[in-house]
């Protein structure tokens, strides 16, 4: 079951003129055959235990994803209206902005993908820590008893 709404996606800016669409009715639609579409394939990358997963952060993720896979196919659509356009036209617009924005929608979906197959639950940036003692004395300090109070390390 498919984890975002058509309006969801709507929401992100997509209007029925970006598609030629007469009306909201018909763009919901769209969307609609676009998020199943996508929520096939992406339960069919993740599996079902994670794409179903009920805990956050997975379920979060999954929904991320999921928008942003769905917001990335309606931008190729729109990307589509344009070039038809130009083609029909002879209008020297490029579609660089929309490119741009698939492309940004598609990098946080696979980002987001990545985290959910390798069981990362954090947003934390893969940041580790660790700490090494050493001396260049070579056995002048026993830190165990009164000495530490004189030693020079």
């Amino acid at each position: 079951m498919p984890k975002v709404t058509a309006q969801e996606i709507i929401d992100l800016g997509f209007t029925p003129s970006m598609f030629r669409l007469a009306n909201d009715t018909e763009l919901a639609a769209v969307i609609s055959s676009v998020i199943t579409e996508q929520a096939a394939m992406l339960e069919g990358r993740l599996g079902s235990s994670i794409y179903d997963a009920a805990t956050t952060p997975e379920s979060t993720y999954v929904k991320r994803a999921e928008r942003c896979l769905v917001a990335a196919e309606m931008m190729s659509r729109r990307i589509t209206v344009i070039a038809e356009s130009v083609l029909a036209s002879g209008d020297e617009r490029t579609a660089r902005v929309e490119t741009a924005q698939m492309k940004r929608w598609e990098a946080q979906a696979e980002a987001l993908i990545r985290k959910l197959v390798s069981g990362v639950t954090t947003d934390t940036g893969n940041f580790a820590t660790g700490v090494t003692t050493s001396t260049h004395f070579a056995d002048d300090c026993d830190l165990s008893g009164d000495e530490i109070d004189y030693c020079p390390c």
